[in-house]
């Protein structure tokens, strides 16, 4: 019940005389919830973009009860569209509807939804957001609040029936996200969303990406000043620079020389934001990149920019293997066999894509558990040996129980 969509998610089913089948805390693998579907015989899926790309890869479908399978919250981008459709079990999912649903919280949660067909692939782009739902409307203006025609970028405003009186107690941002534009000699009161669209040629709209420096991470909406300013704020930090990087946030700092450490930044962090809003890992910064004006140039800012060229590579095959994993899941080249897999930017869905390929690779039980013990490649390689060596029947007595109790320290 902490976000905006689980009002839909909760009460609409309930209000429909359906059940609510709400997933537990300990099922977050791809390949478990699927097994939970299966159980459970959920018909209706509500799952964010990024998280329906991990389950796309799973089996099962054709077990499961699935009818509509809606998505939304963030970027519905070709490569989830290829892979529902063209993926190795696209054939599983045949007969399962999949929509793209677009609405913000301004305008009570959802406003347009679209069934998505194998045809959105041809766009190049995006999956449509479709036409606004009913007693709601759609604009695309420029700056100045005037129409656009067909096919050219815009910001989309909302209005209608469903739209939201303002902000609690924030007058400044009601004043300017919620205006009265005139349309075709009409005075309309709309909400300015931020987000940049288009109307293709099917007369449904098409989300291209925002205009301000709000940025969707995992099916939140994030305004990167906020936890800039946050940052600023702990003990020690000098500067602040935080960039939305491969579905996960990146912070960049400067800190003073009073030996503050990031792991303690994390935590004073911690303390003044929600978990959304945490970044994925950090990063000192010892000379900040400028521009010729002499501003931070954001753009020169990448993960690995500090990344400590001392630090011990890779040197086993199982090493080497794991840090093939980490480069395709992290999309960064620079790791060490001691680096962390979370202050590389690995997140909770990350850790999931990895946990699966390492069972699927090594053919070992790798649990979501045991990454966060052993969250390092070096830690992760001595796992799969243990995990993969053979048990010694010919131990005994005392052999047999210090080999069992070896096990039960990692709590597999």
């Amino acid at each position: 019940m902490s976000f905006d969509a689980s009002l839909s998610q909760l009460l609409l089913p309930l209000c429909a005389g359906a059940a609510v089948v709400i997933r537990p805390d300990d099922v977050t693998e791809p390949e478990a919830l699927m097994e939970y579907i299966q159980a459970t015989g959920v018909s209706f899926l509500h799952v964010v973009p990024a998280y329906l790309k991990q389950l796309v890869a799973v089996s099962g479908w054709q077990d499961s009860r699935l009818r509509i399978v809606v998505s939304g919250g963030d970027v519905f981008d070709t490569g989830l569209l290829d892979s529902w459709f063209n993926g190795d079990n696209a054939s599983e999912r045949e007969g399962i509807a999949l929509y793209n649903s677009y609405g913000p919280t301004e305008i009570v949660i959802t406003s347009s939804s679209h069934r998505v067909s194998v045809k959105a692939l041809e766009s190049k782009g995006s999956a449509p957001i479709g036409k606004p739902l009913a007693n709601t409307s759609y604009w695309i203006v420029d700056a100045q609040g005037q129409l656009l025609p067909q096919g050219v970028v815009g910001e989309l405003c909302i209005g209608g029936d469903s739209l939201a009186e303002g902000y609690w107690q924030r007058e400044a941002q009601t004043a300017e996200r919620f205006v009265e534009l005139r349309f075709n000699n009409t005075l309309q009161r709309v909400y300015r969303t931020g987000d940049r669209a288009k109307w293709n040629d099917a007369g449904e709209l098409v989300f291209v990406g925002r205009q301000d420096n709000q940025v969707k991470v995992r099916g939140y909406r994030i305004e990167l000043g906020e936890i800039e300013a946050a940052l600023k704020a702990c003990q020690g930090v000098t500067e602040a620079v935080v960039k939305a990087e491969d579905d996960g946030l990146w912070a960049f700092l400067s800190l003073d020389e009073n030996r503050t450490t990031l792991t303690q930044v994390e935590e004073e962090l911690a303390t003044h934001l929600p978990g959304y809003l945490l970044p994925s890992g950090f990063e000192t910064i010892t000379e900040w990149p400028l521009t010729a004006s002499g501003k931070i140039d954001r753009n020169k800012l990448v993960r690995g920019i500090s990344s400590d060229s001392d630090a011990r590579a890779p040197s086993t095959e199982i090493e080497l293997a794991l840090q093939a994993i980490w480069a395709e899941l992290l999309k960064i080249d620079a790791i060490s066999a001691t680096d962390n897999f979370f202050n590389m930017g690995g997140h909770s869905l990350l850790a999931t894509r990895l946990a699966s390929q390492i069972r699927r690779q090594f053919n070992v039980e790798f649990t979501l558990k045991s990454l966060f013990e052993s969250p390092s490649i070096e830690e992760q390689a001595r796992l799969i040996e243990l995990l993969s060596a053979p048990v010694n029947a010919s131990n005994s007595g005392d052999d047999a129980v210090n080999d069992a109790e070896d096990m039960e320290e990692f709590e597999l």
